[in-house]
């Protein structure tokens, strides 16, 4: 018998089988640690009320092929969610961008909108702080020019412009909907410390707000959140009620994925600056 109908007899047996010690180990620790939350006294479960709207938008988002969403789409479904966002405007040539900035109000942001783009400013993608129209023509025949030359093959829908949002602490919050598990709600540290720590913590969707500070302490860099280097520390309030939202938004509609990165806290309130959603 080799070493595979060893482990798939073991687990026919219903015995727990690993071919690692590490995976064993972090079997183990997980086991520990769902008792733990088992244990621990669960406050009762409020559902958010969303409103109709939340529910039409997404049915006809559905209505069609389309299952990734592009940036101002998935922003419309977090404010009517109750979630604060950057507001996002699609511009599919310059004059439409600079009437969408006169709207939304200087200084913007201009983002190349494209499914098949993940990280915008690898590719030149991305310009912040425009101030007037002059500058936001500019920037726009400068995203397309670079975005053309750097990713050809990708399919351009135009441009995201946003307002400009705050400088603050960034943070990710999001979800995913797991096979096994079902909706999952996750948060951790954003910008490029996501990247750069890969420290995120989840819960099964939906939580409730002492989940949320739960989750908040578990992160390696929680220290972050109480302000570093004359930094506003987080409203922890507001982060807590943040992830409840979105935990109950992964719970309730048929979402896949949902990445808010960066979220800005900023003068005591944060604002969603770019999000993902997959239907």
């Amino acid at each position: 018998m080799d070493a595979h109908e060893e482990f798939s007899a073991w687990m026919q047996a219903g015995m727990p089988a690993y071919p690692m010690a590490e995976r064993a180990a972090a079997a183990l620790a997980n086991l520990y640690q769902a008792s733990r939350l088992q244990k621990s006294p669960r406050q009762p479960v409020h559902f958010p009320e969303f409103p109709p709207e939340l529910s039409s938008f997404l049915q006809a988002l559905r209505s069609t092929s389309q299952r990734r969403l592009l940036e101002h789409q998935a922003k419309r479904v977090l404010e009517l969610a109750g979630i604060r966002t950057a507001r996002t405007a699609l511009a599919s040539n310059e004059d439409e961008a600079a009437a969408a900035a006169r709207e939304i109000g200087y200084p913007v942001v201009l983002k190349i909108a494209s499914l098949d783009i993940l990280h915008k400013s690898d590719v030149g993608g991305v310009v912040l702080g425009i101030s007037n129209e002059e500058t936001l023509r500019s920037a726009y025949g400068r995203i397309m020019e670079t975005v053309t030359r750097m990713a050809p093959h990708a399919k351009v829908e135009g441009v995201c412009v946003q307002s400009m949002v705050p400088a603050g602490t960034e943070i990710i919050v999001g979800g995913t909907r797991d096979p096994q598990a079902g909706p999952v709600v996750m948060f951790g540290l954003g910008g490029i410390w996501v990247e750069a720590l890969k420290n995120v913590t989840f819960r099964l969707a939906p939580v409730t707000e002492g989940d949320a500070w739960a989750m908040m302490d578990e992160i390696q860099g929680s220290v972050v959140l109480e302000g570093l280097r004359g930094a506003s520390p987080v409203s922890k309030d507001a982060l807590a009620q943040l992830i409840v939202l979105v935990s109950h938004l992964m719970d309730c509609f048929p979402i896949q994925e949902l990445d808010c990165n960066p979220v800005i806290f900023h003068d005591g309130t944060y604002t969603v600056a770019d999000a993902r959603m997959t239907l």
